[in-house]
């Protein structure tokens, strides 16, 4: 037999030529299991294991593999995997039937599988190519993660699991400087494993972490449970976390209109550098609780995603994008947001400390730019808002507001276009410029008098916008008790039909002249925004698109494999890409011989020749 052993490098491309080469470590050894083998025997790959049990009780050493082979096992009891110990399976082939269970909702002892350390320490380690099932919600969790760094979970199904799909856990809050770090997440399939206790639990639950990316991965909440016991597909409260990457995922929330909310996302406590982008979301992303940007440019920056429903419900609390809480230095733009009652929603929460002394909490840096959105409404009578700004809970001012270049259609009793911020002590610069509102039965803007005849805005500018079919005239509307306007700017806008090309491409078909915002800003399609920008989400002449160049390369076998164990096997290799946009993304694949010997395909298959070490190289065209 060839047992080839691989030394995967990954690749840092400042150019087509350029490289810097950092290995990963060679596996030790491999243990196998298989359902016809006996826990009484060694683990190899003749005379495997027969449980998960038994091998990782047994299998210690770091770098170490246990392999699962092809067939149906059984978990009734928690497996505690050592640290820099992997699991790795064959796929779906690979399924495991779990019973283990627990009482409570918020601890680890209910997982089947459990990689958990007493303080935050290095997994090193990796689980891949393996199918879980909840046991028709017998099960309490599938994979529980505490407090370990590096840990990659890829290539794993998980379904119809009665609390959690998956969870990392690095505390809520963490220690200061104690984040879970290196956590990697991607093409995962959880289905049907959030579960509910007085309150939603996830799919996917995140906490106390730092720099996580999650990819490539399908997350679905169906409605099986019924109308109590639905959780999320991605959830973390209390959250906690910072430069965590949420991208290129299809990710499911299936709606039930007697039942809770629609969250395809929710987390608390956003603490600078996170992204959500490139997702495919059903059901609303709900961004929780203080979002502070730390030493980041954002605390959160939502982009590039279509957010929807199939179709319009008969339910007012049905959003695209909500801000709960305090929020500073939000960035939501370029996303396809449609078939919601409200496109973004932002309930505000001042607090006490005592009966008559509150605090308001300032929501600053809110920037909402170049989205879309489209069939704004309900089939309940008189709720939909393209933006709802609600103070019923608070009574916060908002500084540097900026609401820009947006196309909002309204829909089925579509109500009002977009809510200004107002509170009783003023909001200060409030932006809503170069937008294009369209069908909203009672006004294109609305200031609402959350302040009871007290309610003061500094600074507001509504210039350059285009206003069409919406009532009272296209004309904003002011409730009575707005009476504190200082440096109030209504100027430029055009009231007529905007020249989109179709009742469904919201390119336009003349330039319409909108207000500078900033330099360096792009539209709906990634277009450079020129000087003065044209008014709506789209520019009218485009700039044609700089290429975008390949920064890193990062090299990596699937399911986090680094050897081949089978006689003439092959191993599967992918290239991952940044930044996300470069322009060409194709790489050519090569294979340096060491000790051992090998091929490698245009596609990236390594086929084992002789058994040693080998390189894997990727080597950008872009």
């Amino acid at each position: 037999m060839n047992k080839l052993l691989i030394t995967i490098f990954i690749f840092i491309i400042a150019c087509a030529k350029e490289d810097k080469e950092i290995p990963i470590k060679e596996a030790m050894a491999t243990f196998y299991i298989d359902p016809a083998g006996s826990d009484g025997a060694n683990g190899s790959i003749g005379t495997p294991w027969a449980t998960l049990y038994k091998a990782c009780n047994t299998v210690l050493t770091p770098g170490d593999i246990i392999h699962v082979n092809a067939g149906t096992y059984t978990i009734p009891v928690q497996c505690l995997l050592r640290p820099r110990v992997s699991i790795e399976g064959v796929g779906d082939a690979s399924l495991f039937n779990c019973t283990v269970t627990t009482t409570g909702s918020w601890g680890n002892a209910g997982y089947a599988i459990l990689l958990s350390s007493s303080s935050l320490s290095n997994g090193d380690q990796h689980i891949s190519g393996i199918k879980m099932n909840g046991n028709s919600y017998t099960g309490y969790g599938a994979i529980g993660v505490w407090y370990r760094n590096n840990v990659t979970i890829s290539d794993v199904k998980c379904q119809n699991f009665n609390k959690w799909g998956v969870r990392y856990y690095g505390g809520e809050p963490p220690a200061p400087g104690m984040y879970m770090t290196g956590s990697i997440f991607h093409h995962n399939t959880l289905t049907d494993c959030g579960g509910w206790t007085d309150g939603s639990l996830g799919c996917l639950g995140l906490g106390g972490l730092d720099g996580m990316l999650i990819f490539g991965n399908v997350i679905t909440q169906p409605a099986n449970r019924g109308v109590s016991n639905e959780g999320e597909p991605i959830f973390g409260v209390e959250g906690y976390i910072k430069n965590v990457k949420i991208y290129g995922n299809t990710i499911t929330k299936v709606n039930i209109l007697a039942g809770h909310w629609d969250f395809a996302i929710e987390i608390w406590n956003w603490e600078g550098g996170n992204e959500i982008y490139d997702n495919v979301i059903t059901g609303s992303v709900d961004i929780v609780g203080a979002t502070t940007k730390g030493s980041s440019a954002y605390s959160v920056w939502v982009h590039d995603n279509v957010i929807s429903q199939p179709a319009l419900v008969n339910k007012q609390a049905i959003r695209g994008v909500l801000l709960e809480g305090l929020n500073t230095d939000v960035i939501i733009e370029r996303n396809y947001i449609h078939h919601v009652t409200q496109g973004i929603y932002i309930q505000t929460a001042q607090w006490r400390d005592a009966p008559n002394t509150i605090y308001r909490l300032t929501q600053t840096n809110i920037t909402i730019r170049y989205n879309i959105f489209d069939n704004i409404g309900s089939l309940a009578s008189s709720s939909g808002w393209g933006l709802y700004i609600s103070q019923e809970n608070g009574d916060d001012p908002f500084t540097n507001f900026r609401f820009h270049n947006n196309v909002l259609r309204g829909s089925t009793n579509a109500q009002w276009g977009i809510s200004v911020p107002d509170c009783s002590i003023s909001s200060d610069r409030v932006y809503i410029e170069n937008n294009i509102i369209t069908g909203f039965a009672y006004a294109p803007i609305r200031m609402n008098d959350w302040s009871s005849g007290n309610t003061t805005v500094t600074n507001l500018s509504i210039r350059n916008n285009i206003f069409y079919n919406n009532g009272n005239g296209n004309s904003p509307s002011f409730a009575s008790g707005t009476s504190y306007l200082t440096n109030y700017i209504n100027s430029g806008n055009i009231i007529g039909l905007p020249p989109f090309v179709s009742s469904s491409d919201y390119h336009l078909t003349e330039a319409r002249v909108g207000v500078f915002i900033a330099s360096g800003l792009k539209d709906k399609d990634s277009v450079n925004v020129m000087n003065p920008p044209t008014i709506g989400a789209y520019e009218f002449a485009s700039i044609p698109i700089p290429p975008v160049p390949v920064t890193v390369v990062t090299v990596t076998g699937a399911g986090g494999a680094t050897t081949i164990t089978v006689d003439k096997g092959t191993l599967q290799m992918s290239a991952h890409i940044d930044p996300h946009n470069a322009t060409d993304q194709s790489v050519v694949w090569s294979v340096i011989n060491g000790t051992g010997q090998a091929t490698i395909s245009s596609n990236g298959l390594l086929t084992a020749v002789k058994s040693g070490t080998v390189t894997v190289k990727a080597v950008s065209n872009g």
